[in-house]
């Protein structure tokens, strides 16, 4: 047993130990205030929660409410206890009825060495006493399942004249033959998206993409930014689309610089003879995005991307309806690399065309860094020694 009932706050959250339980009162806790993005159930603002906090061994851990005397919920997040917390699990009712209808319980994969943050509290703002306790499995996590904490980046919006590149004769078809699903790909490169280095994408029947374990099969979108479910996306013409008999979705990585997919002639679920072409390229270097639109005739669809807790991303659906055909999304570019005589050039190492093994550095107007290391495949800062 801890030698005292759960913290006030994230704050305050009371340590505990993997294999060790505790037992306590919501009565008289104060509220949760800060806001946190669907986790598995949701929760009252002004519900009365205690917390935890332990630290993970690498195992699936089950942490439960066996025993209670109300009816409880509980979530369990990481990556600290403000608005940027990541959801790890949430639970309203037990796996089964072993634990009764009314407790909660939940088991999870941990990470080694990482904290993780346990708020209990009550369904529909009912409180009680509460017995609490965290098991180890025995069962090692699921391999790659590092959880991936929200980081502020502020992306720009810029409409772009770049025309519809068309890789269905060339990409490689994804096979997707259903009405709500998606297939999991390889980048082909490094990228971040969000400040967090992605090298595999969730593509989905429905018009967007997502990276890490999202769900691949929402039809129903809703505005950007949102806490609920899929986050960590990028809603190139997120609507209800069918393709059980019609349309295709490809992927073609062209050199090692560009990473595409298109979604090609996919009808609207429900609308004889609807047609729906556009795609979303991945620019490595600069980390931004394009999303580019040939013809299509639905009319409620959302545009733009949102960060992995769905409480930062931007809403372009605006600059489409308006007839924008390609926009572009762009993080800090974040080449930080100054040169020349006061400073206000930027260091690059170049990769001339025809000659990729001879780079050379050069120092340039940061106007013109886009444009290299777009279409050279060039890098920020000094080339590689040797």
């Amino acid at each position: 047993m801890v030698d005292s009932a759960g913290g006030d706050t994230c704050d305050n959250a009371v340590v505990i130990q993997i294999g060790e339980s505790d037992s306590g009162s919501t009565l008289g806790s104060p509220p949760e205030t800060t806001t946190s993005p669907f986790c598995g159930t949701s929760y009252d603002i002004e519900t009365s929660v205690t917390w935890y906090q332990f630290v993970g061994n690498g195992n699936v851990i089950e942490v439960s409410l066996c025993g209670s005397s109300f009816d409880t919920k509980i979530h369990v997040f990481s990556c600290g206890c403000d608005e940027q917390r990541a959801c790890v699990a949430g639970n309203d009712q037990s796996l089964d009825d072993s634990c009764g209808f009314s407790s909660s319980r939940v088991q999870f994969d941990t990470d080694s060495g990482r904290t993780f943050f346990i708020m209990v509290h009550g369904y529909e703002n009912s409180s009680g006493d509460y017995n609490l306790s965290i098991v180890d499995t025995q069962e090692a996590s699921f391999p790659n399942t590092t959880i991936v904490c929200p980081r502020r980046v502020d992306y720009s919006t810029e409409l772009c004249s770049n025309s519809f590149s068309d890789i269905s004769g060339t990409g490689t078809n994804l096979e997707i033959r259903d009405d709500e699903a998606g297939v999991i790909v390889d980048i082909g490169f490094s990228f971040l998206f969000y400040g967090v280095e992605r090298n595999r994408v969730g593509v989905s029947s429905n018009g967007y993409m997502a990276f890490g374990p999202q769900r691949l099969t929402v039809f129903s979108e809703t505005p950007i930014p949102d806490v609920s479910a899929p986050n960590d996306m990028i809603a190139v013409l997120w609507n209800d689309f069918d393709l059980t008999s019609s349309g295709d979705v490809y992927y073609q990585l062209d050199s090692p610089a560009r990473f595409t997919v298109q979604w090609n002639e996919i009808p609207e679920v429900d609308v004889v003879g609807s047609s729906n072409t556009f795609q979303a390229i991945f620019l490595m270097g600069t980390n931004c995005i394009e999303l580019r639109y040939g013809s299509f005739d639905t009319n409620d669809y959302v545009i733009g991307i949102e960060d992995s807790a769905g409480s930062q991303g931007i809403d372009a659906t605006s600059e489409v309806q308006n007839g924008a055909t390609c926009v572009r999304l762009c993080p800090p570019l974040g080449c930080d690399y100054p040169c020349g005589k006061n400073g206000d050039k930027v260091k690059v190492c170049h990769y001339p065309p025809g000659k990729q093994g001879k780079p050379k550095e050069l120092c340039i107007g940061r106007d013109a860094v886009m444009v290299h290391l777009e279409n050279h495949n060039d890098q920020c800062g000094p080339c590689p020694s040797g």
